[in-house]
């Protein structure tokens, strides 16, 4: 059980930026290359990249539970969306999406 009290209906991160998550990665992901100047690597489609989004929500919901309690709300929402950050950084990795400068 996560030791800051935290459940998954109650994550206000999660209640508005899942929806926005998936709208700004079909946005930006879709239809590029998945290697950079490389034609036959091919492109993304958008159910792959709802599978990663999906992916790392699961990956953030692991991360959740293991994050310190923060005094203001500020500070929780910061300490969060790094977690979401770092959870969508390990999906694509796991995936062999190399990052690319």
């Amino acid at each position: 059980m996560p030791t800051s009290g935290w459940s998954r209906k109650s994550d206000g991160i999660r209640t508005v930026y899942r929806p926005l998550t998936f709208w700004a990665a079909r946005q930006a992901i879709v239809g590029r290359k998945r290697v950079r100047g490389d034609r036959t690597a091919g492109r993304f489609v958008r159910d792959e990249v709802d599978h990663l989004v999906s992916d790392t929500w699961h990956r953030y919901d692991e991360l959740r539970e293991h994050l310190p309690n923060q005094p203001t709300l500020g500070s929780r929402m910061n300490i969060r969306l790094a977690a979401l950050t770092d959870a969508m950084l390990q999906v694509l990795m796991d995936a062999g999406i190399e990052r690319q400068p």
